[in-house]
């Protein structure tokens, strides 16, 4: 499979929760070995790191694994999984952003015994109480998991515990440029990383290059930081979902970007401040390949951050190199192929010249 497109369709509907990154990462490994990786190396507590190859400084293209999703609190005596964020949850509730989107989404639960699928559901229609209408408040007790079963030692025969992750399972689907399905954070970037690695020339590098593919970034990117205090890198650029201003809700003032308008390079969001020298190496480098690239400053509600804290914070140089994304932390996230293949084709540039944009 080579093409680009049908890897983020791919990745997107693979089964990979917070805490189970070691699984999907054994399944890349088994990929990118045959397109040139080598020196694999499984970082605790689930990343993984492969060398392209070339000379050089040591620069690491980082995108993380695991993705959005839910895990089993207890399971009622009707055989209901009542569940939790599989992220911090700082507040106790659903926030309406996620909140919004969790009824009626297919749903697989990864148990003991295999997969099951399932159903997140409600109260909702005709049982719904005046008291439930008139209730503003969205909580993830107003939410639970149905997998068919009767009784609670039905769900616990079919291998379903607490702790037992769960995740919402639509199909990735593709609607002219644009590409729709779950975890499109971070999947896409791993797309990118692979798509890469299929197509460069490991001779032309200008750099002594690898990727990662990173565990527990939706649980304060404790993967990346676990990465950086392993290995010492010189450079970092780091793949993530940007935003977008491609709604009526959402203000181009506070969100300056848009599907379909290339790459961006984040300057600040809500955790830290990207390093301004490999942002101009990635600029100059866009100029040079005639590549859009924008700059952009992410963090409308102080919930956006990435990998990039934790490696800055190991004193690794640090880019975050943004694609945008619509309906982020959704079943429904959207992307723009045309601007995977600019961060695609500006990442391949940057690596093989990355001595000519030297300050």
């Amino acid at each position: 499979m080579t093409d680009l497109a049908e890897r983020v369709k791919l990745l997107s509907e693979i089964h990979g929760p917070v805490g189970w990154e070691w699984r999907t990462n054994e399944w890349l490994k088994s990929r990118w070995a045959p397109m040139g990786a080598h020196d694999f190396e499984s970082v605790p507590p689930g990343s993984l790191l492969a060398k392209v190859g070339g000379t050089g400084p040591r620069v690491v293209l980082v995108a993380h694994i695991d993705e959005i999703g839910f895990v089993v609190k207890s399971v009622t005596p009707e055989g209901l999984l009542t569940i939790v964020p599989s992220f911090p949850d700082r507040n106790g509730r659903a926030p309406k952003r996620i909140g919004l989107f969790v009824a009626g989404q297919p749903a697989v639960v990864l148990g003991e015994e295999g997969t099951v699928d399932g159903v997140f559901a409600t109260v909702c229609g005709h049982a719904t109480r005046y008291e439930q209408w008139q209730n503003g408040e969205i909580r993830w007790r107003d939410f639970w998991v149905d997998i068919g079963c009767g009784s609670a030692e039905e769900v616990r025969a079919r291998g379903v515990l607490p702790g037992t992750p769960v995740l919402w399972n639509p199909a990735a689907r593709q609607i002219g440029t644009k590409l729709i399905g779950k975890a499109m954070d971070d999947r896409a970037g791993i797309a990118i990383l692979e798509t890469v690695l299929a197509e460069v020339d490991p001779s032309a590098l200008s750099c002594e290059l690898w990727i990662a593919s990173t565990a527990m970034e939706e649980c304060n990117a404790l993967g990346a930081m676990a990465l950086g205090k392993a290995h010492s890198f010189d450079a970092a650029i780091v793949l993530d979902v940007g935003l977008s201003s491609d709604c009526p809700a959402v203000s181009e003032e506070d969100v300056p970007a848009r599907l379909g308008d290339g790459a961006v390079a984040v300057v600040k969001d809500n955790a830290a401040h990207y390093d301004v020298r490999l942002i101009r190496r990635l600029e100059r480098c866009s100029q040079a390949e005639d590549l859009p690239l924008q700059r952009a400053v992410y963090g409308v509600d102080g919930s956006y951050a990435s990998d990039g804290l934790r490696l800055i914070a190991q004193g690794i140089p640090t880019a975050l190199l943004a694609f945008p994304t619509s309906y982020t932390h959704s079943p429904c996230e959207m992307v723009d192929t045309r601007d995977l293949r600019v961060v695609t084709d500006l990442l391949k540039a940057t690596v093989t010249r990355w001595s000519e944009f030297d300050d």
